[in-house]
């Protein structure tokens, strides 16, 4: 510590030989500056300018050679300096006081310099050497440290102290460094307005003015500023504050005292701006930057409150640019810190003044969208929105920006300038929607700007007219404009089609009159008016996202041109098809299709739809466009003519069979493997087609549809490798594949439809899906129909014991159907006679529900909430009870399974007529020709009387019918039959 203290004291001794030096120089100047000098003047002048010189050699050699010989080389060359000062005061004490004229104030505070300078002492003992020479080589080459300029004594955050070693430099009375001194008539320099004030109170007071130093009269107060020593004290201070920049500087590259370092830096900034300039140059305020990463949250405060203050000049802000410094600020807007929030935002806000920051700020991920979040939640912060907001509309100067605003979810500066800006910004902003609308789906909401969506339907109206080979400038100047528009055009139609996607856009549009546009692109204008079929792709597409995106928009109201034509005429329809063919790209015919799809869900455009679809070819172009290469139409194909089928199936299904080219691909459409969209809309179409229609029915069991269902179903059910059951379509898919099989049995007629059913056991398939609970209510449903079907053939299909006995005589209806393991199951039980059916029976070879096993399941089903579970189960159980049967029997089973008291439940729980028709039905069965106690139970029935009033009063012919026959039966209105009965006998 001993050597570092003596080499600091090195160091103030060549400040103060620096500061002699200072404090001469002035002086010099002023006297060569004198019209008429003395003629000895010329020779001091001559002997001062020599010694000042040699003065600075011998401190230039010192600083040279002090970190490689600080011996005795050093001591000779501090001696030399000594003598120099000494030389240099004697030459100054020589100079006669007539040099001055009648500035005697001047010769005086010379005469002080001189004897100043004569009485300096530099020598330092030979000790000083040897210590010097035995400290570190890190000590001796470091540069010069704020603390080598403060008293031992002081703080960091002292640093504006200077060492008392310049007695020159503070005034006698305040002890402070003067900033304009000023020498009176003693010769004693003083702070100016301090010596002044004391004069005033010595005259107040009637006392003598005397120098408070001196204690000398003063025959005046008359003082002159010493412009010399404010010189040297403005110099000194000048470089003070550039050895503290410095110094600071070096604390922030070694990460010590950072705090402090930065207090210094804070506090030379707002002295001067000539610091904010030092720190530029020496590379503070680049390093600054990478403690707005500091772990610890007050040293990024300071950091952001000082570099605030060094961003505010250009040459500040182009040096931002260079460093990661925005990139920083943006990521601290989210911080949880208001103090740290409030600091980064201010900092951003003076940066995207700059153009180029503001770019910077615009590509760091997460700026933007962190910055109009704070925008819009004004109610957490009003102050951190405020600044948000004017960093955003700072950004608003380079037009890119105002994209990725619009990326972020804050599109107002750019649907204001596609609005409002001159027309090269509109087709600049119409662009950047269009870019943006390409690279993701964007819901650019618009509802509440109107004007935009009327700027973007007035450039999609903008005409681009063909132009030939162009031979002169004009000419070629008009083709550069149609150019322009032209992609303005398209820009417009890709930001149209993707606004017109959203719900909340679909009102504002059609308000703005977007749908008669969209439907002259497509109806009237042709490739031949210079307009190829994209735009008419663009225009069909915005029409079928309207439609698809505001399910309520009436299309009976929207009008499409000037003659009066509504979205859902005819007029519509008829184009709408006319535009479906091959011919067509496929992209247009998948927009028409949608189109005629959502139009289709409301009554008035589904009549018109239809009609056309009688008139037309319009069924066999959609049909041609299943084998469409693009999968998304062959899908929206399958779908639009799903929604024909309950008006045109059997057109729809013959001309399926009459296409010879297809035949093969009905079945195979069902597809292995993977379930997509395309399998499941496909097994739903074919399950929709008439049931009946037993053309079709054979033209899909000769292409082996029932195998193919029954695997894949299998396949489904039991998880086997390769299917889909996890599939978005699995549940559209498996009830398109029960609904085919529903539909073989209703056609159970035909021998070769039975043998199939029997042969793949579709009766067991029927009976496990009913109990499965993984997919939707709408296969149990479907399920519950199908036994009913196969169940009602039981009657026909089980024979007496009788004729079991001797099968290979029979050469009727069985012997025909009846495989050879369904025989054999016949022989097999002989013995056994169904008591419903009072013949023999088996699953597969009569389909008998209670040889299935499918009472309890029916039952169970009738506990659902699904309306179609319900009502097939009561219609699979009404088979049961039908006049060919044995109905005690038949209630009896039911009975035993409290099969009697659910189906009164189900007339608690359920509304629906056609539940109520079916359980009505089985209840005036039970009571016609069940026992006792069955009639007891429906008779202590309380919500039974209810409902059959209601339906008595309000049903249709049917359901009154049979609510009439089961409250005669409870005897609440009077059954006049019996009475006519009793008269007679």
């Amino acid at each position: 510590m001993n050597s570092v203290a003596t080499v600091e004291s090195e160091q103030e001794k060549l400040l103060e030989v620096g500061s002699y030096l200072h404090r001469v120089s002035p002086s010099i100047a002023e006297l060569q500056s004198n019209p008429n000098p003395p003629p000895v003047l010329a020779q001091i002048l001559q002997s001062l300018s020599t010694n000042v010189n040699n003065a600075k050699d011998l401190v230039a050699k010192c600083s040279r050679i002090a970190q490689f010989d600080p011996d005795e080389y050093m001591r000779s060359i501090i001696e030399n300096l000594q003598k120099v000062i000494v030389a240099i005061g004697d030459d100054l004490s020589k100079i006669p006081a007539s040099s001055f004229e009648d500035n005697k104030y001047a010769s005086t505070a010379l005469n002080s310099l001189a004897q100043e300078m004569q009485s300096t002492q530099l020598y330092r003992n030979s000790s000083l050497f040897s210590e010097v020479q035995s400290m570190p080589d890190s000590v001796m080459m470091r540069d010069p440290r704020l603390g080598d300029f403060i008293p031992r004594e002081s703080s960091y955050r002292g640093a504006d102290h200077v060492e008392p070693l310049y007695d020159s430099f503070f005034c006698p009375i305040t002890k402070k460094i003067m900033i304009d001194p000023a020498t009176i008539e003693s010769g004693i320099t003083y702070e100016k307005s301090v010596i002044l004030e004391l004069f005033e109170k010595q005259e107040t007071a009637s006392e003598p003015l005397t120098c408070p130093v001196t204690g000398m009269k003063m025959e005046s107060k008359n003082l002159n500023t010493n412009v010399a020593l404010k010189a040297t004290i403005s110099e000194w201070v000048l470089r003070t504050e550039i050895t503290r920049i410095k110094v600071a500087g070096n604390e922030l590259i070694k990460g010590d005292m950072v705090y402090d370092a930065i207090q210094e830096l804070k506090s030379l900034s707002m002295i001067r701006k000539k610091n904010i300039d030092q720190m530029h140059r020496t590379g503070v305020t680049k390093i600054l930057t990478k403690y707005l990463e500091s772990i610890d949250v007050t040293i990024r405060c300071e950091t952001l409150e000082l570099l605030f203050t060094l961003i505010q000049d250009e040459e500040g802000k182009e040096i931002m640019g260079k460093t990661k410094a925005i990139q920083a600020a943006a990521k601290l807007i989210s911080s949880s810190n208001s103090t740290e929030k409030s600091l980064a935002l201010s900092f951003l806000q003076e940066a995207t003044k700059s153009e180029f920051l503001g770019r910077m700020v615009g590509h760091t991920n997460g700026a933007l969208l962190m910055l109009v979040t704070t925008k819009v939640n004004q109610s957490t912060d009003l102050e951190a929105a405020s600044k948000a907001s004017v960093i955003l509309k700072n950004m608003e100067k380079r037009a890119k920006n105002m994209m990725y605003m619009a990326l972020n979810g804050y599109l107002d500066p750019l649907l204001t300038n596609l609005v409002e800006g001159t027309e090269e910004m509109q087709m600049e902003m119409v662009g950047y929607l269009s870019e943006l609308a390409q690279k993701q789906d964007i819901c650019f909401t618009v509802a509440h700007e109107t004007h935009a969506c009327e700027a973007l339907i007035h450039m999609v109206r903008t005409k681009a007219t063909p132009t030939g080979v162009t031979t002169t400038e004009s000419e070629a100047s008009a083709v550069t404009v149609e150019t322009k528009k032209s992609a303005v055009r398209k820009a417009a139609f890709d930001v149209l089609v993707s606004i017109s996607s959203h719900k909340s856009n679909a009102i504002s549009l059609i308000d703005a009159g977007v749908v008669p546009v969209m439907v002259e692109e497509l109806f009237l204008r042709t490739p031949g008016d210079g307009n190829p079929f994209p735009p008419k792709i663009s225009a069909s597409g915005v029409l079928a996202n309207l439609l698809e995106s505001e399910p309520d928009i009436d299309p009976d109201i929207i009008q499409v041109n000037k003659n009066g034509h509504k979205l859902s005429s005819r007029y519509t329809m008829y184009n709408l098809a006319h535009m479906l063919r091959n011919s067509m790209p496929e992209q247009l015919n998948i927009n028409v299709v949608r189109i005629l799809l959502s139009l289709s869900a409301k009554p008035k455009p589904l009549t018109s739809i239809v009609a056309v679809a009688r008139e037309t070819e319009m069924v066999q172009t959609v049909i041609e466009l299943l084998d469409a290469t693009s999968e998304e139409l062959s899908v929206a194909a399958v779908k639009l003519l799903a929604v024909l089928c309950p008006h045109i199936g059997n057109t729809i299904a013959d001309r399926l069979c009459n296409d010879q080219g297809r035949q093969r691909n009905l079945v195979n459409r069902l597809g292995p493997g993977r379930i997509k969209e395309k399998h499941a809309e496909w097994s739903k179409f074919l399950a929709k087609l008439p049931h009946q229609n037993m053309t079709f029915n054979l033209y899909l069991l000769r292409q082996g549809a029932i195998p193919v269902v029954v695997n894949r179903i299998h396949e489904i059910l039991h998880g086997v490798s390769g299917s889909c059951k996890l599939s978005r379509f699995a549940k559209l898919y498996m009830e398109g594949l029960v609904g085919i099989m529903v539909r073989f049995t209703t056609t159970m007629y035909d021998l070769e439809i039975m043998a199939a059913v029997m042969e793949n056991h579709l009766m067991h398939v029927f009976n496990e899906l009913m109990v499965r609970h993984t997919y939707c209510e709408e296969v149990q449903g479907l399920a519950c129909s199908g036994i009913m079907n196969l169940g009602s053939l039981s009657i026909n299909l089980s024979k007496p014991l009788e004729e079991q006995k001797q099968p290979v005589k029979r050469k009727g209806f069985l012997n025909k159907v009846l495989s050879k393991t369904t025989q054999k199951e016949l022989v097999m039980k002989v013995m056994v006679l169904c008591p419903v059916h009072r013949g023999v029976c088996s699953v597969n070879g009569t389909f008998c529900i209670i040889e299935a096993g499918s009472v309890e399941r029916l039952l169970n089903c009738l506990e659902n909430e699904n309306e179609k579970v319900v009502v097939g189960a009561l219609g699979a159980l009404s088979t049961l009870l039908e006049d060919k049967v044995d109905v005690e029997k038949g209630i009896q089973i039911i009975h035993e399974r409290d099969g009697v008291h659910r189906v009164l439940r189900v007339l608690r729980e359920h509304k629906d007529e056609s539940i109520c028709y079916k359980a009505f039905w089985i209840i005036e069965r039970c009571l016609l020709r069940g026992s006792e106690e069955v009639v007891k139970v429906i008779s202590a029935n309380r919500v039974l009387p209810g409902r059959l009033v209601t339906a008595f009063h309000s049903g249709d012919g049917d359901m009154r019918k049979v609510a009439d026959n089961i409250l005669r039966r409870l005897h609440h209105i009077p059954d006049h039959s019996r009475s006519f009965a009793s008269m007679e006998m």
